[in-house]
């Protein structure tokens, strides 16, 4: 960009360098040009010669719609901060022990029930924020009456998911869905109980019982699902989860057990690996790349599947995938979480943080 007293010059090799360009245009002036008021002033910009280009190609924000859902209105401000940011990765956390949050016609007990809840800690916490701060405030509109009792919750139709991810793609951004599977999959099987190993749903003791992995059934609800999702993300990735799965009812399942034995796996890690692979498979069979939290390293990868690491407390996770040959996302809860309160990751230790780890440094061919 080169900005002189007559003219402003914006060279670019596509379209989203152009349109980054814009938005430093927009840094530049006075935040007044922000405002929604007509303002009878005038706007400067400052002569300057600026050569600009991105660090990593993944630079991304996620929202979590399980555990609180957004409305349409706060997903587009969400993608419109985004861009002015140069931010390009919009991941949408959809689906998650605590609500189901994208319609799925095959299957629509996900959302005419799973996506509705007894309202919990989380919606608590908010409520006792609120009394100082208004942005904690649950809009009403978001609790409706089923079976005569009061629920929390919501979800996007199809053809809704198909409007933000053509508003994100106005803005230079690719919208990544995360359907969690074999874990965090509490909403679906309260509702299609074959999919757990006893049928039932329910918590154990820090985390809720998994999908089975011995039933075919599991499998054909999973693609079932996933030929939906993948018709309504133009992106390369879809995002399975992966993370905090609750291995225990594995161990005593005899189908799961079956399935350990007769493709001669080691253990229950290796079993859902195994999983992982046959969905992996299956979405490269849709044009897809599976991509999984850092958990799904444990059991073995295949060469193209992608992980996101955020336990900055299991540093060997990206060296396995690195030596692995996999793509690794940073993701660390040390920096990157905003939901944790502001005496946890302030300001200064988000902007300062050094995302590739130091053995990375001398080697960053793997690094979004």
């Amino acid at each position: 960009m080169e900005v002189d007293p007559d003219i402003i010059r914006i060279k670019a090799t596509d379209e989203s360098g152009f349109f980054n360009a814009v938005q430093t245009l927009r840094q530049l002036l006075p935040a007044t040009i922000e405002s929604k008021e007509v303002l009878d002033t005038a706007w400067f910009v400052p002569c300057v010669s600026i050569e600009d280009e991105p660090r990593f190609q993944w630079r991304g924000m996620h929202m979590d719609f399980s555990r609180h859902f957004f409305k349409m209105d706060e997903v587009k401000a969400f993608l419109d901060y985004m861009a002015l940011y140069k931010l390009n990765t919009y991941h949408m956390h959809l689906t998650d022990d605590q609500g189901w949050r994208l319609e799925i016609k095959k299957y629509p007990l996900l959302t005419e029930k799973g996506a509705w809840r007894i309202p919990n800690n989380q919606d608590t916490i908010c409520n006792t924020r609120a009394v100082e701060n208004d942005l904690y405030k649950i809009d009403e509109s978001n609790f409706k009456e089923i079976d005569g009792e009061r629920m929390y919750g919501g979800f996007y139709t199809q053809e809704q998911i198909k409007e933000i991810v053509a508003y994100a793609e106005d803005r230079c951004i690719t919208v990544i869905p995360e359907i969690d599977m074999p874990g965090h999959f509490k909403s679906a099987i309260d509702n299609y109980p074959f999919l757990s190993c006893n049928e039932e749903s329910g918590w154990d003791t820090v985390f809720t019982y998994p999908a089975c992995l011995g039933k075919e059934t599991t499998y054909e609800f999973m693609k079932n699902i996933l030929t939906e999702v993948v018709a309504l993300f133009p992106s390369k990735y879809v995002h399975i989860g992966g993370d905090e799965v609750n291995i225990k009812s594995w161990e005593q399942c005899p189908h799961c057990q079956g399935v350990i034995k007769e493709n001669g796996l080691k253990d229950e890690h290796e079993l859902q690996s195994h999983f992982n692979r046959n969905i992996e498979q299956y979405l490269q069979s849709q044009g897809k790349q599976l991509m999984g939290w850092d958990e799904i390293v444990r059991g073995g990868l295949t060469k193209d599947a992608s992980m996101m690491w955020w336990r900055n407390w299991a540093p060997k996770a990206p060296q396995i995938a690195a030596d692995n040959g996999n793509d690794i996302v940073v993701t660390t809860t040390a920096a990157y979480y905003f939901d944790y309160l502001n005496e946890g990751n302030k300001l200064e230790r988000v902007y300062n943080y050094e995302p590739v780890p130091k053995a990375f440094l001398r080697n960053r061919k793997n690094m979004f």
